[in-house]
């Protein structure tokens, strides 16, 4: 999905205004990207992965689970715990990012992985915490 900057999502009332907006510049960003990009070829295959996490509290005594509504404050513990959980080259594994609504976190890899059989085979390695 990517970064999410902090802010409040707009009612679909306000949202809806900037709809004509949204789609114009849509379609003229498209258009540049294509025109500049047409012509490129045989570039690397780079991919990635995404985990969408939603947070939750467990009561074992009650027997209740809750949303936790601030995840994003878990995020400083988080890059922590994946800066000491470094890969063969010392780079942290996962970079946590906050997701929608405050019940959400993010977990990418640090890198996008390659198109060669290994990088296939690393996708577990770089979501490990």
């Amino acid at each position: 999905m990517g970064f999410l900057a902090d802010g409040e999502a707009m009612k679909w009332a306000e949202a809806s205004k900037h709809a004509d907006y949204i789609r114009k510049h849509g379609i003229k960003q498209f258009l540049h990207l294509y025109r500049r990009l047409k012509s490129r070829c045989n570039d690397t295959f780079l991919w990635g992965d995404e985990v969408e996490y939603i947070v939750c509290k467990k009561d074992e005594d009650k027997k209740q689970v809750r949303l936790k509504l601030n995840a994003h404050e878990m995020l400083g513990e988080l890059e922590r715990l994946s800066t000491e959980a470094q890969d063969e080259c010392g780079r942290p594994q996962a970079h946590f990012l906050p997701e929608y609504g405050g019940v959400m976190l993010e977990a990418t890899p640090r890198g996008p992985d390659g198109g060669t059989r290994g990088h296939y085979f690393s996708v577990g390695a770089n979501k490990k915490v």
